[in-house]
């Protein structure tokens, strides 16, 4: 034990010596931070955009209900060609999509409406606002379709209705749909440099390699197992600082909500962490040189981030490159956020959790493995 203290002491004097590396790793989650603020930053005020695709024609109450949905407060709408909505949801050019179905008109005037499809990107509090607005909406038209008896005496009540009005007691609700995608995003750069920051501290063990301090160290009275310890121990310590220091700063300074208890974000991010520094031990433990090892993670790093939806949003990208994100820890770490922000469960991200700890568990023993083969080769 005295010999693994001694040897976090030793490297993490070694290591943050340099106050540039300090800035370095702890300063490039801020700017993700400020990458987020000037990407999302600018959307919170806008009009949201729907598209309304009618399979219904040209009905009297089929028009009344999309007449109902363009009075609504910050709404913008546009009737849309079917085959186009989606495609224009997914590239962001509209919030949403509201689909009427055919014969919708009839069954509301039996009483029985259809339900109308909305189709909106993961996240987004547009669909259920225009989901309870609508239900409101139909729920009265239908009660008049009910009590009346037939289509003539409906169409009389109807008409006396249109008459006085539909009065709709609107107010300003809050998006904060944009504010936890900037989160969700932020999230994603900070997972980025975590993983690099992981490997530029375990990089150490090739550095010292190369230079011959590790066969120094090693003829000292301290096991190989403490060596790999302490630097398990120095890059958790740190990662414990960096994941705080960013969540404080998007909370405190940008005033960024994250939709869900920072606790619950913090102990997600420390859990990816110990998957974090087990990757970064498999590249280490591949890696003969510093830059074999610079150019493993740069290869690495970087494309299966982007596949997982760590540099831009998992939704605008084709459906293959979704189904591989799905092999990749970042994807779990922000599937496991969004659905926390949607107001899922903790206790039903079990499997999510889970999936984490097994990628951190699978690079460990990886690592551990490739080790004691470098060590038996050597012997």
């Amino acid at each position: 034990m005295k010999d693994m203290l001694w040897l976090i002491r030793k490297i993490s004097l070694s290591t943050f010596r340099d106050y540039k590396n300090v800035l370095m790793f702890l300063g490039f989650p801020i700017i993700g931070l400020l990458l987020s603020l000037l990407i999302y930053g600018g959307q919170g005020g806008s009009d949201v955009q729907i598209g309304i695709v009618n399979r219904d024609g040209d009905r009297e109450l089929t028009r009344d209900t999309i007449r109902f949905i363009e009075e609504l407060e910050r709404l913008q709408t546009a009737e849309v060609a079917e085959a186009e909505a989606k495609e224009q949801v997914a590239s962001g050019r509209l919030d949403a999509a509201l689909i009427i179905p055919e014969g919708f008109a009839q069954g509301l005037a039996n009483g029985n409406p259809l339900q109308a499809e909305i189709v909106a990107v993961r996240g987004s509090e547009i669909a259920p606002y225009i989901q309870a607005s609508m239900n409101d909406y139909l729920h009265n038209v239908s009660a008049l379709a009910r009590s009346a008896q037939g289509e003539e005496a409906f169409g009389d009540l109807y008409a006396k209705y249109k008459e006085e009005g539909f009065r709709l007691s609107s107010g300003t609700v809050e998006d904060r749909s944009v504010n936890h995608q900037m989160a969700r995003q932020s999230v994603g750069y900070l997972i980025v440099l975590m993983l690099f920051s992981a490997v530029q501290l375990s990089g150490r063990i090739v550095a010292e390699r190369e230079n011959r301090t590790y066969l120094r160290i090693m003829s000292a009275p301290v096991s190989a197992r403490s060596y790999i310890g302490a630097h398990i121990a120095v890059n958790f310590a740190f990662m414990l600082v960096q994941i705080g220091l960013t969540l404080l700063v998007m909370t405190q300074l940008f005033h960024m909500d994250p939709g869900i208890p920072l606790w619950q974000l913090y102990v997600l991010l420390l859990i990816f962490a110990f998957a974090a520094i087990g990757f970064s031990f498999v590249l280490i433990a591949f890696s003969d040189s510093t830059l074999k090892a610079n150019a493993l993670q740069n290869t690495i790093i970087i494309p299966t981030s982007v596949v997982a939806g760590c540099m831009f949003p998992i939704e605008s990208m084709p459906e293959w490159m979704g189904q591989t994100a799905d092999l990749l820890p970042q994807h779990w770490v922000l599937d496991t956020f969004g659905k926390l922000q949607q107001g899922e469960a903790v206790s039903s991200m079990v499997l999510n959790v889970g999936i984490l700890i097994a990628f951190a568990a699978t690079f460990s023993l990886a690592a551990a493995y490739r080790f004691g083969r470098k060590r038996e080769g050597s012997m």
